[in-house]
């Protein structure tokens, strides 16, 4: 009895365990499908869709560590309040726009085309910022994203 008792458990326990281990994790962009407006940023040519990182542990992880960001995605970091805040591209893949947004959600500025090779130099912003977007690199022309625009989200 005992020995039934003991599998019966250990079958429950890796059963449990494989099912946690299959379910996507909160910043996995392999299922990315925004569940309301804040998913989202309108930007004047389009939308991007975006996950946040509104933690201080998902502030400071980012995009590290990804191989790739889909196309019309990015990253958006929320920030308590406005301070200025300076990024890098430790353990990163692939080149970044970083866009600077202050608490009014408008464009102070933006970072192009900043490469994983730029490590360890630090990206600071022009001014005390609330939001950072990080996008793929070349993608803030292509969103008409430059300085003094408004965003929405």
């Amino acid at each position: 009895m005992k020995i039934i008792l003991s599998v019966l458990l250990c079958g429950a326990a890796f059963s449990g365990l494989f099912f946690i281990l299959q379910q996507p994790s909160e910043t996995s962009f392999s299922h990315f499908s925004p569940s309301s407006s804040a998913d989202v940023i309108q930007t004047p040519t389009g939308t991007i869709q975006i996950i946040r990182a509104d933690t201080e542990e998902s502030r400071q992880h980012g995009l590290s560590d990804r191989e790739s960001l889909p196309i019309d995605s990015g990253m958006l970091f929320i920030f308590p309040a406005a301070a200025i805040q300076g990024f890098w591209m430790k353990d990163m893949h692939f080149p970044l726009d970083i866009v600077w947004i202050d608490a009014h959600k408008k464009i102070i500025g933006i970072a192009q085309n900043v490469t994983p090779e730029s490590y360890p130099e630090v990206f600071m912003s022009p001014d005390p910022i609330q939001y950072v977007l990080e996008i793929n690199a070349g993608k803030s022309e292509d969103f008409g994203l430059k300085k003094g625009v408004q965003l929405v989200f």
